[in-house]
C-alpha cells in the first residue's frame, strides 16, 4: 500500500554542509520510487532541492505559506481561536488545541511519515516520524562547541532521537554512538548509507571545467573543501603548509567553504606563518566552481578530527582524485587503504602524507588508483529499498507509536 511522505527540508544553504548535500542525494535517490507519494516541504527556490533531476510526478512541493493557506481555510481554526479568547476573558483554565499549519496539512492531507533527513523532529500529532542523525560529535569534541551548544544539542538531540518513531544513520559508529550516549534501543535505528551515484556532480562529469582564471588561483595546489569548524582541522593543514616552507618545499593550498567565526584564528595563523602566497580561502563557491576545483587539483586532503561520513573523501573517489584522509570514525572504512591515512593530531604523520602527495609522483597515481578502486564499494548499495523498507515498516504499525518506540 503506498503511503504519503513529507520530506522535511524547509530551509538548506550551502552553510549547511554535508546536511545539505546529504539532503540533496537523498531526494535524487527517493525520485526512483514510484510506490510512495512525496511532498517535499521547502522554503526556497533552491534547484538542489525542487530541480528537476529532484522532483518526478509522484513528488509535490509544499511550502509554509500553502499550509498557512488551507490553515486559514479550516473554520474550525477561527472557531477555536475565538472559543479560546473567551476562555481568557472569563478566567478559564480549558484550551481547545490548535494545530499549527505543518500539522493542520499533515491532518488534511493524510501524510502518513515525516521525515527528516537532519537532526530535527517536528512535534506533530498522530504522524510516524524519522529523523536522520548524523553525529554526536559534541560528546567527543566538547571543546569545539560554546557551553549554550553543548547544552542545545545534549537536550534536541536527545528529545529528537527519543520522539522519533525511527532513526537513520550512515555509519554503525553514529549508531553506536546512539546507544551508549542516548540509550536507543538499536532496533529503532537503521544504518542506511545512501547510494552516491547520485551525487551532485554527476551532470558535470562529461562537461569542461569552467574558468575559474578569476580566482587567481597558483598553477598547481592541493584541495580541502569545508566549513571552517574547528573540527575540521585547517590550522594543522597550514601548519603542515609553513613547516614544508621551511624545509624549501612550497606546496599551495586551496580550501572552499563557508566561513564562520573560526576563520579568525585560520586568518591569523595564515598572516603569523607567512603565507599568504601560498594558502588561499575562497569561501561559498558555485557547484561549477567546485568541480573545477576538483578536477585541477594535485590532490584532496582531508585532516578532520571527527567526520560521520565525508562527501569530500567520497567526492573525490568518485572523481578519480589522489586524496589523503584523517584516520577517523567512518574514513578508514571509505579510504581502504592506511598508506594514504594519518593520524589528524600528529603534525609530523600529516606533513609526511602531505609531503608525498605532492611531490612523489608514484604516490600520487596509487592515491588516485585507490580512489578509482574504491568507487565500487560505493555503487549499488540499495538504499532506496532500504530506506521503502523503513517506510514501509512504520506504516504497517510495526512500531508501537510513544516515545518510546520499541518493535512489538
Amino acid at each position: 500500500m503506498a503511503s504519503k511522505i513529507l520530506i522535511y527540508v524547509p530551509n538548506f544553504g550551502l552553510e549547511s554542509g554535508g546536511i545539505k548535500q546529504y539532503s540533496s542525494l537523498l531526494l535524487r535517490i527517493l525520485k526512483k520510487d514510484t510506490d510512495n507519494f512525496y511532498y517535499i516541504y521547502h522554503d526556497k527556490n533552491d534547484p538542489e532541492v525542487i530541480g528537476p533531476d529532484v522532483l518526478s510526478s509522484n513528488h509535490r512541493v509544499v511550502t509554509i505559506s500553502d499550509m498557512h493557506q488551507l490553515l486559514l481555510k479550516d473554520r474550525s481554526f477561527y472557531f477555536k481561536r475565538i472559543i479560546n479568547y473567551l476562555f481568557r476573558i472569563f478566567k478559564l483554565n480549558s484550551r481547545l488545541f490548535i494545530p499549527d499549519a505543518l500539522d493542520n496539512y499533515c491532518r488534511k492531507e493524510n501524510i502518513d511519515i515525516i521525515h527528516c533527513p537532519y537532526q530535527f523532529t517536528p512535534d506533530i500529532k498522530n504522524v510516524k516520524t524519522i529523523c536522520t542523525l548524523h553525529d554526536v560529535q559534541e560528546l567527543h569534541f566538547p571543546e569545539f562547541f560554546t557551553p549554550e551548544e553543548r547544552a542545545n544539542r545534549e537536550v534536541n538531540y536527545l528529545k529528537f532521537a527519543t520522539q522519533s518513531s525511527h532513526i537513520v544513520v550512515s555509519y554503525e559508529h553514529v549508531k553506536v554512538d546512539l546507544e551508549l550516549f542516548f540509550k536507543i534501543d538499536k532496533r529503532k535505528i537503521s544504518t542506511i548509507l545512501l547510494d552516491m551515484d547520485y551525487m551532485w556532480f554527476q551532470r558535470f562529469t562529461d562537461t569542461t571545467p569552467i574558468d575559474v582564471e578569476y580566482l587567481q588561483l597558483p598553477s598547481r595546489y592541493l584541495f580541502y573543501a569545508a566549513n571552517t569548524w574547528a573540527h575540521k582541522n585547517h590550522l594543522a593543514l597550514i601548519d603542515v603548509i609553513a613547516r614544508l616552507k621551511k624545509e624549501g618545499l612550497i606546496v599551495n593550498l586551496v580550501c572552499c567553504g563557508h566561513q564562520n567565526e573560526n576563520m579568525v584564528n585560520i586568518r591569523d595563523t595564515i598572516d603569523e606563518l607567512d603565507l599568504n602566497g601560498q594558502v588561499k580561502f575562497l569561501g561559498l563557491v558555485s557547484e561549477e566552481v567546485l568541480f573545477s576545483l576538483y578536477k585541477n587539483t594535485a590532490g584532496v586532503v582531508i585532516p578532520t578530527l571527527y567526520e560521520a561520513g565525508s562527501f569530500p573523501l567520497i567526492e573525490s573517489i568518485y572523481l578519480g582524485i589522489p586524496v589523503i584522509c584523517s584516520n577517523v570514525t567512518s574514513l578508514p572504512e571509505t579510504i581502504g587503504d592506511t598508506r594514504f591515512m594519518f593520524d589528524p593530531t600528529e603534525i609530523n604523520d600529516i606533513q609526511e602524507k602531505v609531503r608525498l602527495l605532492w611531490s612523489d609522483e608514484a604516490f600520487a597515481l596509487a592515491a588516485a588508483a585507490n580512489a578509482s578502486n574504491q568507487k565500487r564499494k560505493f555503487d549499488n548499495l540499495n538504499s532506496l529499498n532500504k530506506i521503502k523498507k523503513v517506510y514501509s515498516m512504520l506504516s504497517n504499525n510495526a512500531y508501537s507509536f510513544n516515545n518510546n518506540d520499541k518493535l512489538q
